[in-house]
């Protein structure tokens, strides 16, 4: 698995591509947790194809620290955030953090394959883990102890995808997905939140991603032959293009109505895998992506304060992470990782809603302590009892005549 940005519209996201991923770490020798304030570890991408994203993640991190501590801190101290000593690979900066019992709670690491690489390890060292951007399926598994995350699992997508075909009006569609874990789980949620008589599936096939040109000519055939009036390719932009592609050439193609796709495919240079030479070629592509601007302008504004160039994107993820965590703590009236972890869920979604620590810290200071859900800057961040989001907000977006994805101004949220 590795890391792979998507285009530059406003609802970029940090998406993750699936294949074999790094062998996960085991055990590793930790030291007690050092007493006083909250300390938050951060592993963020410092080099390499993710690097980009590194910034406004820190400076999302930096913001919430300064809200948090402003509002009078966690258990009346004021949180540190501690950075890795090294500028080695994210699993490597994490192990540091843990081995030297430096920190309570790491946001990080921000890609699949690194947050798996470590899920283990973090679990058996009892350190409270939120990543803002790692969306693997295949993370969930771990995440009933010490993992959590406040980007949406790649499985909420299918239901996104689920909702657009039922409001489509448009009534059949077919469904081609990679054969892997990736693809198995985003079809079946779409699947599974397709309303019942609304949308017909009169053929979904899965693919090989590494399959011949004759093994995805031959699903081609066999889609068109089924006519339906939508197609959704689920998959990477290299193995997805490939057969997207595929289809858009088959004999018969011409009858279908729309073209949808999945967010990992929301790349700038889609039409190269698709149509060669024409950026023009996919202005009939539409597809669904999870929003990671938020709207409200007040933050934007003091992320500008805090980083002159970070943007919204990514930053507001990583803020919701470090909020959770601080409002759980608050909660327990403990900073050992043992005792507030069981509250990272309870403080997301049950009681009054409040948007800031202060707030959500204020309801709980009443006596007696009133329960809160905590909205974050990113959306819903509602968590399920495996440290999931629940329901995420999703974009549609498409593209224009220089190939370059662009955000459609249609945004909901998934599932219903």
């Amino acid at each position: 698995m590795a890391a792979a940005c998507t285009g530059g519209g406003d609802g970029a996201t940090l998406q993750t591509t699936v294949g074999p991923t790094l062998p996960p770490t085991t055990s590793t020798t930790v030291r007690s947790r050092l007493p006083g304030p909250l300390r938050i570890g951060v592993i963020v991408p410092r080099t390499g194809d993710a690097a980009s994203f590194g910034p406004p993640l820190l400076a999302g991190i930096q913001l919430a620290a300064q809200d948090i501590n402003a509002a009078g801190g966690v258990n009346d101290e004021r949180i540190e955030v501690v950075e890795p000593r090294d500028e080695g690979k994210e699993p490597d900066a994490a192990l540091e953090l843990i081995r030297d019992g430096a920190v309570d709670a790491i946001i990080g690491p921000a890609s699949s394959p690194d947050a798996l690489a470590v899920a283990e390890t973090v679990n058996q060292a009892r350190i409270v883990t939120c990543s803002p951007t790692a969306g693997s399926i295949a993370l969930t598994k771990f995440g009933n102890r010490y993992i959590f995350r406040t980007m949406p699992s790649d499985a909420l997508e299918g239901a996104a995808l689920a909702k657009v075909l039922s409001q489509s009006g448009l009534g059949s569609a077919a469904v081609v997905y990679p054969d892997d874990g990736y693809g198995q789980e985003i079809f079946k949620q779409l699947r599974d939140h397709l309303e019942s008589g609304v949308v017909k599936l009169p053929f979904s096939a899965a693919y090989n991603p590494n399959g011949t040109v004759d093994s995805f000519n031959a699903i081609a055939g066999q889609l068109v032959a089924a006519d339906p009036r939508m197609v959704v390719v689920i998959g990477l932009a290299e193995s997805g293009g490939r057969m997207l592609s595929a289809l858009r050439d088959a004999p018969g193609a011409g009858r279908v109505n729309r073209w949808y796709v999945s967010a990992a495919m929301r790349q700038p240079n889609l039409f190269e895998k698709v149509a060669p030479g024409r950026a023009d070629g996919l202005q009939d592509v539409l597809g669904v992506s999870p929003v990671a601007d938020p709207q409200l302008a007040s933050f934007t504004s003091a992320l500008k304060a805090v980083s002159r160039d970070a943007s919204g994107a990514y930053a507001a993820y990583a803020y919701d992470c470090l909020n959770l965590i601080a409002l759980a703590a608050q909660v327990a009236k403990s900073n050992d990782p043992k005792d507030f972890r069981d509250y990272l869920v309870e403080v997301s979604r049950a009681g009054v809603t409040c948007t800031t620590f202060a707030s959500c810290a204020g309801n709980a200071a009443q006596r007696p302590p009133l329960n809160f859900d905590y909205e974050g800057v990113s959306g819903p961040v509602d968590l399920d009892d495996n440290g999931d989001i629940s329901a995420a907000r999703y974009e549609l977006f498409g593209f224009d005549t220089s190939g370059r994805d662009v955000a459609k101004n249609v945004t909901f949220t998934a599932p219903p």
